[in-house]
């Protein structure tokens, strides 16, 4: 539960979100991330070409 945590911490400080999933599903009770991604690498990559 600590990483979902994380992600409602990143919202409530104003940040975008990312949750690396692991291919896990959310829980659909919460707030989505903004974006979800299957693993690191994945993350990295949006990251370094994401742009606001």
């Amino acid at each position: 539960m600590q990483r979902l945590n994380d992600v409602e911490g990143t919202r409530s400080a104003g940040l975008r979100t990312i949750w690396i999933s692991r291919r896990a599903g959310w829980p659909y009770e919460l707030p989505e991330p903004d974006r979800t991604v299957p693993d690191a690498l994945a993350a990295i990559r949006l990251l370094l070409h994401d742009t606001p």
